[in-house]
């Protein structure tokens, strides 16, 4: 498919972001690249914190909810593509077939300046995200 450009970023589950960063980037060679809350309608949030070593990107995804063991456990979240028109990948893979776990892209209007993403479930459960710089 001539619009996934490439690997976006790793998102990882954990308990402290800046804990994550400080070890990416003192232990490792990685270096600060971006961060963001997402604030949910029911109240809890996300800190969103990514961290880039040439042309890896890891995101360290911190939920407000502490009191689940899954979203401070350190597991691989989803595998992001960067893809260019998004809504064009969507059309052609729903042709396919794949089912999305989102229904439709979501714009993220605080996420670097402005982005779409949408998630769907690769063949062995893993969770698949698209993602495209939208800057607004």
């Amino acid at each position: 498919m001539e619009n996934i450009k490439g690997l976006a970023h790793i998102g990882i589950l954990t308990s402290d972001a800046e804990k994550s960063k400080d070890f990416y980037v003192n232990n490792l060679g990685f270096m600060f690249d971006y961060e963001t809350i997402l604030h949910k309608t029911d109240g809890s949030s996300k800190k969103l914190l990514f961290v880039k070593l040439n042309n890896v990107m890891l995101e360290f995804i911190e939920s407000s909810d502490k009191t689940n063991p899954i979203c401070n456990s350190g597991v691989i979240d989803h595998i992001s593509f960067e893809v260019k028109n998004i809504d064009k990948i969507c059309e052609q893979l729903i042709q396919k077939g794949i089912v999305f776990k989102t229904p439709q892209p979501i714009k993220l209007p605080d996420v670097y300046n402005g982005a779409k993403i949408i998630f769907l479930e690769g063949p062995n459960g893993e969770t698949l995200e698209l993602f495209e710089y939208i800057l607004t």
